[in-house]
């Protein structure tokens, strides 16, 4: 059974027959790697050093990542991230359907758990973090499309961080009339100790059933930079979370999760309250193409401003169904610099670093296959395992001349800003490289996902003061040589202080 739950045989490791197709190595339409956004000079404050700092932002299928599985090809590990964009997707059409009908009915039961459409199984990134005092090193879940920070712990009365011998020095559980407290709303109570003291605890429930339970407490944290920065690690003395001494049905190898979403209590929240990091971060994806010893970033203040990069495409937050979610306006789509004739006006799309593919409702989608069949003058194939709506047959194709195929897409947001989409940014390379499927499908739901296949050598920059999310080509670096094809990774290599802690 993979990591995300869903069988993906290894490739065989017998000869081809004669007959097969020659696989190419398809390179993606830019160099992988992401820098921070260009700056003339670090942002300073009367001299001091840039109030910033980067981390790793850990792709799931990484080296460095607790769920890496060597035996899978590149093509499986991809299939099965398709596979945990639908299942998350699907997930979140129930959630919705679950809510549009209670509301229908009238019905509001208050005991029912505050259920999140995100599915800690169908995640895509993790960050590392120091927790306690003395810090220790735990490798957590990190996802644009929750709001709540929670770490495994103990069950003895210190209720520590799991990873900890003993009790931190700079932890406390939290009283019912902290903010965090309150801005859990039905999702925390509160519990009278030993002591007759009332402390605050929470109950969060995630859309495949499972669920994590604890008091809300406050701990240190601290944060390390990439080592490319050469800049210290970065600590907050205080940041409220969930201290998690229960947990049902989660079967994940991880310490926990970090909230990137805009709720109150997320880590972004919090560090735009707590320190100077001026209400910004932002992250630069690297490809699915890419070595996998090549890792994303996630900036936070000064180099998370991405607004004034060069050829930047800036658009304001819009209201949507979950106030939570970074959810931006899309008004038209061109192909090849020609405006798609769409069935709608305007899309509402939730930027979602966790989702792969990007969902869209069928009056923007088909118009926009439509076009884009137009354009592309290659033999259709039917999609492997059904997973892509449109595939094209490349394999008498020099890899060059793939990208000369496919025309470019550019999404025109609210404002005016146009984000141009590459095809690598469009297109998933399928079956050894003889074979790329559009990744973009129809979705169900009334709001839609700008996926992150499409956010791929980007900085996307979210400014949570001035409410926009911005848009800019990547500096890109001289690329990690890629494995060549059909050769499966079998490094176990683990960034060095991580290890599987965590359990209770």
């Amino acid at each position: 059974m993979s990591p995300g739950g869903a069988a993906a045989a290894p490739a065989s490791g017998s000869p081809r027959p004669p007959s097969a197709p020659a696989s190419i190595s398809l390179p993606p339409p830019r160099p992988p790697g992401c820098r921070p956004p260009l700056l003339l000079a670090p942002a300073s404050n009367h001299g001091s050093e840039a109030k910033w700092f980067s981390v790793e932002f850990i792709h799931r299928d990484s080296v460095k990542s607790l769920f890496h599985d060597p035996t899978l090809t590149p093509e499986a590990r991809l299939r099965q991230a398709a596979r945990r964009s639908m299942a998350r997707h699907a997930h979140a059409a129930r959630i919705n359907n679950s809510a549009a009908a209670a509301g229908a009915s009238g019905s509001d039961d208050s005991d029912a758990d505050v259920v999140s459409p995100m599915v800690p199984q169908n995640f895509e990134y993790l960050m590392a973090l120091d927790v306690s005092t003395p810090p220790v090193r735990m490798l957590a879940l990190a996802d644009t499309g929750s709001s709540l920070v929670w770490l495994k712990c103990k069950l003895p009365a210190a209720h520590t961080p799991a990873a900890t011998n003993g009790a931190s020095s700079s932890y406390a559980r939290l009283p019912c009339d902290a903010f965090a407290c309150k801005a859990l709303g039905d999702a925390a109570s509160c519990r009278a100790t030993g002591s007759g003291n009332n402390i605050c605890v929470y109950r969060y429930a995630f859309a495949d059933g499972s669920c994590t339970a604890g008091p809300v407490t406050v701990d240190a944290f601290t944060f390390s930079t990439l080592r490319k920065e050469k800049k210290q690690p970065t600590s907050v003395p205080r940041l409220d979370f969930g201290c998690a001494t229960r947990t049902e049905g989660l079967s994940v190898p991880d310490d926990g999760l970090v909230g990137l979403a805009n709720g109150p209590i997320s880590l972004v929240s919090q560090l735009s309250a707590k320190t100077p990091f001026a209400h910004k971060f932002s992250y630069c994806l690297v490809p699915y193409s890419s070595s996998e010893t090549v890792s994303s970033s996630l900036n936070f203040g000064s180099h998370a401003i991405v607004s004034s990069s060069p050829g930047a495409a800036t658009t304001p937050l819009v209201a949507g169904r979950n106030k939570s979610f970074y959810t931006i306006a899309l008004d038209s789509i061109k192909v090849a610099g020609k405006p798609v004739p769409l069935q709608t006006t305007t899309t509402k799309l939730i930027v979602d670093s966790g989702t792969m593919l990007t969902y869209l409702p069928k009056a923007v989608l088909d118009p926009l296959v439509a076009a884009l069949t137009a354009a592309i003058k290659l033999p259709r194939v039917k999609s492997p395992e059904t997973l892509y709506a449109v595939c094209y047959d490349v394999r008498r194709r020099a890899p060059e001349d793939v990208g000369k195929s496919i025309p470019d897409v550019t999404l025109v947001l609210g404002g005016g800003g146009e984000v141009r989409l590459p095809w690598g940014n469009t297109f998933v390379v399928e079956n050894k490289g003889t074979t790329v499927c559009l990744a973009l499908v129809e979705s169900h739901l009334p709001e839609f996902i700008l996926g992150n296949v499409a956010q791929q050598n980007l900085h996307v920059g979210f400014d949570l003061e001035r409410r926009t999310v911005s848009f800019a080509p990547a500096i890109a670096r001289a690329p990690a040589t890629p494995p060549p094809p059909h050769t499966l990774i079998t490094s176990r290599g683990r960034t060095s202080g991580l290890s599987e802690i965590g359990r209770i």
